[in-house]
């Protein structure tokens, strides 16, 4: 019983610690991870909520108040709902990253909508505002950063977000445990077919020139989550190729950090989606006589 105590007040505390250490926030999944098996569901449910309660009285204004919960609500959810789904459900790894990575997406859209009634104003708009006030900048620079924080704020946020909790759930997966067949993602044929349609629609938009306002929005942001799901599908035949050819330490790592440097990410995207009919895992697996070194 002591001990239980003193893995839930470690874990509180963690928790916490990390919400109020700026850049160290990203790793807010982790603690859920490591304790999942400690402590019930609900209870990694409830104690969610601590960090909250104990941030929120010192934040100065509305803004600082809704930013704070996007980024800390954006890695806690899709965490709860991984551990989620890895405890009660049978689905394979894609499915687990999809649903959880959706979750990510419908919560900055609701926050977000509930945030323009509260600050009068659209939420990525007040964010323009706040980080640009004193820039010195031409005016159709700062009308151009203004669009994109407009109209492809919510995807970048998620994107970003979302990329936060595939590094908690990938890199450390061996002691997580949640993603250990992660090498296996593949999507599901609805989603390559959903996007082929969604590209021909958004051409169709284009060549009638209805892509402006909600609609660019809605696509912009849809785009994104799309080009996450892809991502890390050719991501995950990657490392799957890293280890096929023995890869490890420093090499595999520093052959990782090298994949974000642009345009790979775009070109591992690409991979993800013409996975589905060149099914590069078979091809690989050949490489050394089909054995994983």
């Amino acid at each position: 019983m002591k001990q239980a105590i003193k893995d839930y007040l470690l874990f509180v505390l963690v928790l916490t610690l990390l919400n109020i250490a700026g850049p160290l926030a990203v790793f807010l999944p982790l603690p859920f991870f490591l304790f999942k098996d400690k402590f019930s569901y609900s209870t990694l449910f409830l104690s969610a909520f601590i960090p909250l309660l104990i941030l929120f009285p010192f934040l100065p204004d509305k803004l600082s108040l809704i930013v704070s919960l996007l980024h800390y609500g954006s890695l806690v959810i899709p965490t709860l709902v991984m551990i989620f789904l890895f405890r009660y459900s049978n689905l394979n790894s894609f499915q687990r990253l999809f649903i959880s990575s959706l979750s990510i997406l419908v919560f900055i859209v609701v926050l977000g909508v509930i945030s323009n009634y509260f600050l009068g104003k659209d939420f990525f708009i007040a964010l323009f505002e706040q980080f640009f006030k004193t820039a010195k900048m031409s005016e159709n620079d700062m009308k151009y950063i203004k669009n994109v924080f407009y109209y492809a704020g919510y995807g970048l946020v998620f994107f970003s977000e979302a990329m936060f909790f595939l590094f908690n759930t990938v890199f450390f997966s061996k002691a997580t445990g949640v993603l250990r067949d992660f090498e296996g993602y593949k999507a599901d044929v609805f989603v390559v077919i959903f996007t082929v349609v969604f590209i021909l629609c958004v051409n169709m938009l284009w060549i009638t020139g209805y892509l402006h306002g909600y609609i660019l929005q809605i696509v912009a942001t849809l785009s994104l989550f799309l080009f996450f799901i892809f991502f890390v599908q050719g991501f995950s035949i990657y490392l799957y190729f890293l280890n096929k050819v023995g890869f490890s330490g420093f090499a595999k790592v520093l052959s990782i950090v090298l994949i974000f440097i642009y345009p790979l990410p775009a070109i591992l995207a690409l991979v993800g989606i013409l996975d589905f009919w060149l099914d590069f895992r078979v091809r690989i697996s050949k490489i050394g006589g089909g054995k994983l070194v």
